[in-house]
């Protein structure tokens, strides 16, 4: 037995031992699935004569990324603004990439839920969820309103 999980659950409250506990075994699995990504990224660049090393500095590896893939360099920027992302792109992403993103707004969903609880001392557990829910939910509109914004604009200019 490891000993990350004796050190999770060593507590009094039983809700904060199995979020402790689910908390550590999430990072476990995620631990795992980045070793996975950065493998299969090292030999990704080996593959096309780029330094393997640079799969593990983060934007530079956009950087290589895009030089494999043939496409500007200026691209990294784009990957660094979530609300331009692929919108402009031709041809559509296909569906694997989709499907790809789709499970990256799923994952970051649930990390949403496992950080709303908070793990310092605070008075009302509740109300603490209930401030970082409705910043998160404030936030997303705040985007949503944007994205419909700029679509209006992009019809609207398209008719004229």
């Amino acid at each position: 037995m490891t000993m990350i999980p004796a050190l999770l659950l060593q507590s009094d409250d039983a809700a904060a031992t199995v979020l402790l506990g689910l908390g550590g075994t999430f990072l476990i699995f995620m631990l795992v699935i980045a070793v996975i990504f950065i493998i299969g990224m090292w030999k990704t660049f080996v593959k096309a004569g780029q330094p393997g090393w640079a799969a593990i500095i983060p934007i530079y590896n956009a950087y290589i990324l895009t030089q494999i893939a043939g496409r500007p360099g200026w691209w990294v920027l784009l990957m660094l603004i979530p609300l331009v992302g692929l919108r402009g792109v031709r041809p559509r992403p296909p569906l694997w990439l989709r499907l790809a993103s789709l499970s990256g707004l799923l994952m970051t969903a649930l990390y949403i839920v496992l950080s709303v609880f908070p793990i310092i001392k605070v008075e009302s557990v509740s109300t603490f969820a209930l401030k970082i829910t409705l910043l998160i939910l404030a936030m997303n509109v705040v985007g949503f309103a944007i994205l419909r914004s700029a679509d209006r604009r992009r019809v609207g200019s398209v008719r004229l």
